[in-house]
């Protein structure tokens, strides 16, 4: 699941749950936060709520938005779709630039007993996303064009990151691919606040990261900060920066630290003199 601080409160979404058998829910829980105490609820939601799914990212973006991407909805169906939820109107939605590249709603019941129509569940694709496979590890170097103006939208995955800096949200690696194949992804896209659209972000020097998921990003000004992850061959405890100004990817020296890790957390506080 995710948990992502609003305003003072913090917005829980999404996740795998003890129901039988296990499975993701797509739940809203809200912790109000005093000084002193915590109070949870399940407030009650309008618009259209995003599918079940766990593996997804949700980021704070202006005063009150929470964005939401990606994720995996079973072992083999996994996500590309982008959501936002209003948390003061407590109304989700998706951007009109995306819902552009999108097929109709999805009925879930119907796609649950339809294994074979992957494609219509994603409930994001008017395209064939099958080439990925043979991408090499970039996702969106297999080809994919964008769909009435929306410019190459991540493909699916889940256990990426995104990261808010400045007016954009940046989203790394994670893995992907059709069926219970795995593609691990080192690729960057960035989701711009102002325009909501995505982009793909080809023109960044230096010597990249390895592809990996279940990595932490975290926002140092205008500088993304990579750390550990794995893929299907390695595991990592190195750290990267992301320079969004100059676009370019540096090994931090000395940045390597403990044993290597995977689906850990990590949290930027200002630093104090």
């Amino acid at each position: 699941h995710t948990l992502t601080e609003v305003n003072g409160a913090g917005f829980l979404f999404g996740g795998i749950d003890l129901s039988k058998p296990p499975g993701p829910n797509n739940d809203l829980y809200v912790a109000d936060i005093d000084e002193d105490r915590v109070t949870w609820r399940k407030p009650a939601v309008s618009g259209e709520s995003p599918v079940p799914r766990w593996k997804h990212t949700a980021t704070r973006v202006g005063e009150s938005l929470m964005l939401v991407f990606g994720g995996f909805f079973s072992s083999t169906t996994r996500l590309n779709d982008t959501w936002v939820l209003n948390t003061e109107t407590l109304e989700w939605y998706q951007p009109e630039s995306v819902v552009r590249t999108q097929q109709g709603p999805v009925d879930l019941a119907e796609a649950k007993d339809d294994e074979d129509d992957e494609a219509r569940f994603l409930n994001v694709s008017k395209r064939d996303y099958l080439d990925e496979l043979g991408s090499g590890g970039d996702a969106a170097a297999a080809g994919i064009a964008p769909v009435d103006g929306n410019a190459f939208a991540p493909t699916p995955r889940g256990a990426h990151t995104a990261c808010l800096v400045g007016s954009d949200v940046w989203v790394f690696g994670g893995y992907g691919g059709q069926g219970f194949s795995r593609r691990d992804f080192a690729d960057v896209f960035r989701f711009s606040i102002e325009s909501m659209a995505w982009e793909r972000v080809a023109a960044i020097t230096g010597e990249p990261p390895e592809a990996r998921s279940g990595h932490v990003s975290l926002a140092a000004k205008h500088r993304m900060l990579v750390f550990g992850g794995w893929n299907a061959t390695s595991r990592f405890n190195d750290l990267w920066s992301l320079d969004t100004e100059e676009m370019t990817w540096t090994r931090v020296e000395g940045g390597e630290y403990g044993t290597p890790r995977w689906n850990h957390v990590g949290l930027a506080v200002p630093a104090v003199p």
